[in-house]
């Protein structure tokens, strides 16, 4: 399995209570959880870092979730971003089927089972993202990269990379043929207390020239970030 620590959730919820408790429930699982207590907070926080799922509430004080998911699912950068709906109501089937019919991967019913969330949020990641769970190894194109020895191969010979190099290149095998920020690989990579988007910028350069001729797979997005170019 992929390193979850990697696999950003956003939760969306005015709920301070509720969000208190994803938090604690998913944390435990090793995912990194980041909270927006509203539409306006989130669609920042979702400019300045794509997260890799969303839980989203459907009540919040500034709108509809529907609304917001509609809009997500409308923008090229933001649209494969799977969404998990959360709900204070057990209204009619008609509420659920239209968060689904937005675009939503899943709707869960608040109060919820700890063991629910966490095997809905899974089974939405394993369908959003398979490359992520069940394997040991991963590849894209002619890289391979080995979760439990950290390394990472290239046509079948061990690159030799430095810790945050390897951390940079799964970030980005993990996620191929995505876009990702310079805000989200530094995060990811160094944590959320560095700054210096440089780094990113540094250390993708060093992966290039030590993936020699793949090392363009790299592709520069303009105003964007950084994404992995390979069909498989």
């Amino acid at each position: 399995m992929g390193d979850l620590k990697n696999i950003r959730i956003l939760v969306v919820d005015d709920d301070m209570a509720m969000a208190d408790l994803i938090e604690q429930i998913l944390s435990k699982e090793g995912y990194s959880l980041h909270r927006s207590p509203s539409i306006a907070d989130a669609q920042e926080a979702v400019r300045r870092t794509l997260p890799d799922l969303i839980l989203l509430d459907r009540n919040l004080t500034d709108g509809d979730g529907a609304d917001f998911c509609q809009e997500l699912k409308q923008d090229e950068k933001t649209k494969k971003i799977p969404i998990l709906f959360l709900s204070g109501t057990k209204k009619d089937l008609s509420e659920k089927v239209l968060g689904l019919h937005l675009g939503g991967d899943d709707y869960i019913i608040k109060p919820f089972h700890h063991e629910e969330l966490s095997a809905r949020v899974k089974v939405v990641l394993r369908r959003s993202y398979p490359d992520l769970f069940g394997k040991a190894a991963l590849r894209a194109g002619p890289l391979r990269l080995d979760f439990e020895s950290k390394k990472a191969f290239l046509n079948k010979k061990e690159l030799s990379l430095t810790a945050k190099e390897y951390d940079l290149l799964s970030a980005l095998v993990q996620r191929k043929n995505r876009v990702l920020t310079r805000e989200f690989l530094l995060q990811s990579v160094w944590g959320e207390g560095v700054h210096t988007e440089k780094l990113v910028d540094v250390t993708i350069g060093s992966l290039r020239k030590k993936l020699g001729k793949v090392g363009h797979k790299i592709m520069a997005i303009r105003g964007s970030g950084f994404r992995l170019d390979f069909e498989a």
